[in-house]
């Protein structure tokens, strides 16, 4: 989305083009076209070498952040297609040579490369302009969707591009699948583009991995997933651009609702693309920002701290070694906002704090947490972890993971919660309810739980699917009586609900000290209210999976 900003100084293109995109790599993604991948290790990661401002000082801080901490080399083409030379086969302009060249020369030898390409215009609607935001030939502007010298154009550009720079990922259209969901009508000629592109570049080098990049809100549209799985049938990985706290912004340009509250905004996007994608994934872009955004000019205002910032770099880390991702590219190393108050464009103010280091090029909080988490690099005094009591999203599933959670058995229908409604065990730690509507009682499901068993736990998270959409309460009762409950929703799809203890509300008529005594917890209960409160009428299949309270991190 950042393209959308793409400054049209000729100054900063320059600039941009001098500095060369590079990550870091843990391990190489295996390969396999149709399988997930699944590694034990974290996957390739990178961190734009967006400058923070003009000039030689700035450009030469970014190389050094990116050189010392990255060893996957990349390189993202966004700044236009010099459209007719790329037709005619005739040399390209030294301005694109220049960046060429510039760029090229900012890779570390001996160090893999995932190159990034794009067709679209900025705003993902359109073909791309000419080259630095110049204008495209006329036969470009009025091309319709059978257009072949779009397709011949753009492989033409592909294949030289290629050749140059000898990736080993190749994107072959930035946030291209972004069309999908703004113009269904022109996205068949993306596909006709994208198809062409890729069977020109898997004749001459079958072994590089090819896709494109979709907004994860606009994706997770059913109809937009529906449309795009041609392109996905012939894709190595699926690529993914996400801020998770955008949602509302991903809304008004035609994303689907994510929570406005984390970590429900990274965890349940991200378990939706576990669910729902099978090829690979490669986050191509992403970034939490570390102060609240104001935009009144679009009446937005989005979340962001420096905790935020840091626990979304943590869990990315391990959600991404959990589902396998091929990499992941974080958006930006140092917040912008000199370069902000100097161009003037607005919506920059999107982007400004989602750096590593502030504008006086002091390390944030995250920065120490993407050293450990991505690195396995020690903590640096001062630079603490975050406390939290929000723990690893894959922490129960990892082989000696007690100290991080204390998972709840339901891998028996002895183990499972009981109910006056018909509730069966789904293996292999699940259960599956299903009650109908009852306009004179709730549905409930209980399950008791020793006490005891929960001390130094402060959150509980679990799995949760349902035939129909809508709300359910969760409620934990302690010894004492005092009773605490939580909302929820659920849907079709799979999605990880995560409930810190201070996201609960004590039940008034129950009330003893007002706050929950994880020790004193003897039971949990699952209802749903609305047969008696909404009238709903007919039937309802809940499924719950993976049942855990996590821990305090002070207390491990």
């Amino acid at each position: 989305m950042k393209r959308k900003i793409a400054p049209r100084s000729a100054a900063l293109a320059c600039m941009v083009a001098g500095i060369g995109l590079v990550a870091i790599c843990a391990e190489q993604s295996e390969k396999g076209a149709n399988t997930r991948q699944i590694r034990s290790g974290v996957p390739l990661v990178s961190i734009s070498p967006f400058p923070y401002d003009f000039g030689e000082e700035a450009a030469a801080k970014i190389k050094e952040i990116t050189a010392e901490n990255c060893t996957l080399n990349s390189v993202v083409l966004d700044n236009g297609v010099p459209w007719q030379e790329a037709l005619d086969g005739r040399e390209y302009p030294q301005a694109v040579m220049d960046e060429w060249r510039g760029k090229r020369a900012s890779m570390t030898a001996g160090r893999p490369l995932y190159l990034a390409l794009a067709p679209l215009s900025h705003d993902r609607t359109g073909w791309a302009a000419g080259h630095a935001d110049g204008k495209a030939p006329e036969w470009v502007i009025e091309a319709g969707g059978n257009d072949g010298r779009i397709a011949k154009a753009y492989t033409n550009h592909v294949i030289r591009a290629v050749e140059y720079f000898n990736p080993q990922y190749l994107n072959l259209g930035v946030e291209a699948g972004d069309l999908a969901a703004k113009n269904a009508k022109k996205w068949p000629a993306m596909t006709t583009v994208y198809l062409e592109a890729r069977r020109a570049v898997k004749m001459k080098k079958p072994d590089i991995q090819t896709g494109i990049s979709w907004g994860l809100p606009l994706l997770m549209k059913w109809g937009v997933l529906k449309r795009c799985e041609a392109v996905m049938a012939e894709s190595d990985f699926v690529g993914i651009s996400f801020y998770p706290y955008m949602g509302e912004f991903y809304r008004k340009i035609g994303g689907v609702k994510i929570p406005k509250n984390a970590p429900e905004q990274w965890r349940e996007p991200l378990s939706w693309l576990r669910e729902n994608i099978q090829k690979p994934v490669a986050i191509c872009e992403t970034a939490y920002s570390s102060a609240e955004v104001n935009a009144p000019q679009w009446k937005l205002r989005m979340s962001g701290s420096p905790e935020l910032q840091s626990q979304y770099i943590a869990d990315l880390a391990e959600i991404s070694k959990r589902d396998g991702y091929v990499f992941v590219m974080f958006f930006l190393s140092v917040d912008y906002d000199e370069l902000a108050r100097k161009l003037g464009i607005p919506l920059m103010v999107f982007w400004e704090r989602a750096g590593f280091f502030d504008k006086y090029l002091k390390p944030k909080q995250a920065w120490n947490t993407y050293q450990q988490a991505w690195l396995g690099r020690k903590s640096k005094k001062g630079h603490d972890e975050p406390k939290s009591p929000i723990a690893s999203p894959s922490a129960s599933n990892q082989p000696g993971a007690s100290g991080l959670t204390v998972d709840i058995d339901m891998g028996s229908p002895a183990k499972i919660f009981q109910s006056n409604q018909s509730v069966t065990h789904s293996p292999p730690n699940g259960m599956r309810w299903k009650y109908p509507y009852n306009r004179s009682e709730w549905a409930w499901a209980l399950k008791a739980i020793d006490e005891g068993k929960l001390a130094a736990t402060a959150a509980l998270e679990f799995e949760v699917k349902s035939s129909r959409n809508g709300g359910l309460i969760v409620q934990l009762e302690e010894s004492g009586g005092e009773a605490h409950f939580a909302l929820f929703d659920a849907g079709p799809s799979w999605r990880t609900v995560s409930l810190p203890y201070n996201r609960f509300n004590v039940d008034p008529a129950k009330r003893k000290n007002g706050r929950i005594d994880p020790q004193n917890i003897k039971s949990i209960l699952i209802a749903d209210s609305a047969g008696v409160e909404a009238k709903t009428v007919g039937e309802r299949i809940v499924e719950v999976r993976n049942l855990r309270f996590l821990r305090n991190p002070d207390d491990r």
